[in-house]
């Protein structure tokens, strides 16, 4: 098997037969022992390198998994509403031809508030 691992301590013994399933030529990591739901022994790159970051990292899919299901809904909603909500609020429609949401996709980062950047920006 190929040794993509950094120390020998994070590979079952390959003479025990415990190969990875999502690779079935690098050995299993000896922390992913299938007590997790999905878990096929796949961390080619040691990103997880002991059972406590394998949770940390584990925590943080879940939650930016969370934010990419809200944002799936919440950009075509945007769409829908914001001709409604900016004209019922006095403002002018941010949104570009074909009423779409500004993006870098479609160029319209470039129209938005002068001041949304530098409060983005500080933001940060």
């Amino acid at each position: 098997p190929l040794n993509l691992y950094a120390t020998n301590d994070a590979i079952a013994d390959v003479t025990s037969g415990d190969m990875s399933t999502a690779l079935p030529f690098v050995a299993r990591p000896a922390y992913l022992d299938g007590s997790m739901a999905g878990d096929a022994g796949f961390d080619p790159l040691g990103l997880a390198a002991n059972p406590d970051r394998l949770k940390f990292m584990r925590k943080a899919e879940l939650k930016h998994s969370r934010i990419a299901m809200l944002a799936a809904v919440g950009w075509p909603a945007a769409e829908l509403v914001h001709n409604n909500m900016a004209h019922s609020l006095g403002l002018k429609s941010m949104l570009q031809a074909g009423e779409r949401v500004p993006s870098i996709l479609n160029g319209g980062l470039a129209h938005t508030m002068a001041d949304y950047w530098p409060y983005m920006t500080a933001a940060l």
